[in-house]
């Protein structure tokens, strides 16, 4: 018995030298790996890069539709009116300084 338990424990030595993990290998694989994903992304980067800048890629073309306007003209000139309007009374109160008489008198 004792001399079968001892082969057992041989046997499961063996195994157990043989299926250990070697985390040096594998951190070397996953450096690969990431390594690899780095270069391909700056290489598909300045790839794109080159397409747009010859306008290949990612270029809108513009439309010959009519353009909705942005501003009605009505209400624009309202108000440059009032603010022409609003100039020239600062500009008359500047000129002829209004009197007041001395109600102390």
């Amino acid at each position: 018995m004792i001399k079968l338990f001892s082969k057992f424990k041989k046997h499961h030595k063996s195994v157990e030298t043989t299926s250990t993990l070697n985390p040096h290998k594998h951190w070397t694989v996953i450096l690969g790996i990431f390594f690899t994903l780095v270069v391909s992304v700056i290489f598909f980067s300045l790839y794109l890069l080159f397409q747009i800048r010859n306008e290949n890629v990612f270029q809108v073309k513009p439309t010959l539709d009519d353009k909705p306007t942005l501003l009605r003209e009505d209400l624009l000139k309202s108000v440059t009116a009032s603010f022409e309007n609003k100039a020239q009374k600062e500009k008359d109160l500047i000129e002829n300084a209004p009197t007041y008489s001395d109600p102390s008198l």
